[in-house]
């Protein structure tokens, strides 16, 4: 996947998949933000990824059954994933910091956001351990693709075994915006 990839429409939805989103494994850049225009919006050089992951291969969709989002969908690995590995890439629609406050799908893209409300993969699913006595177990990060584009990976922190929840910290930013918006 590059950032700036078409999308492959013989790509199935996902089991489970809403039919209010449309699924994409690609960044969509509208016209006017680019590539580079992330890259340049970031304050330190980013590391290259080397690996094209399979998300499809390692996670997939169901209800959680604890947690500040029982009931909600989750993600569940679909096989062992050893610490370090790479799940898959946060992907969604590049917009403007600022422009889609009332989605709960964003993610921080240098100066910008993914918005995956819409528009996104797998990883839109990845829920906030709070309100469980589970821990985080992946990490977000920004890194460059072998072609040179940005992107979001979503990197495990720790052994994660068949059949377990995949749970990543919102930050404490989300839950105080959640709190005021409802």
């Amino acid at each position: 996947m590059s950032g700036v990839d078409a999308d492959d429409d013989s790509t199935p939805n996902p089991e489970n998949w809403p039919s209010n989103v449309t699924y994409t494994n690609n960044l969509l850049f509208p016209p006017g933000i680019t590539p580079a225009d992330v890259l340049a919006s970031k304050s330190a050089p980013l590391a290259v990824h080397a690996t094209v992951p399979t998300p499809l291969d390692s996670v997939e969709i169901q209800r959680l059954k604890a947690g500040a989002g029982m009931g909600e969908y989750g993600l569940v690995a679909k096989r062992d994933c050893p610490k370090g590995s790479c799940l898959g890439y946060y992907t969604g629609e590049v917009v403007e910091r600022g422009t889609r406050t009332n989605s709960k799908y964003l993610m921080e893209f240098g100066g910008f956001d993914i918005d995956a409300e819409e528009q996104g993969g797998l990883f839109r699913f990845v829920n906030d351990p709070k309100g469980t006595d589970q821990r985080a177990n992946v990490r977000f990060e920004t890194r460059v693709d072998q072609a040179g584009c940005p992107v979001v990976v979503i990197l495990a922190v720790a052994c994660i075994p068949k059949g377990e929840c995949i749970w990543v910290k919102y930050g404490e930013s989300y839950w105080a915006n959640e709190s005021t918006t409802g």
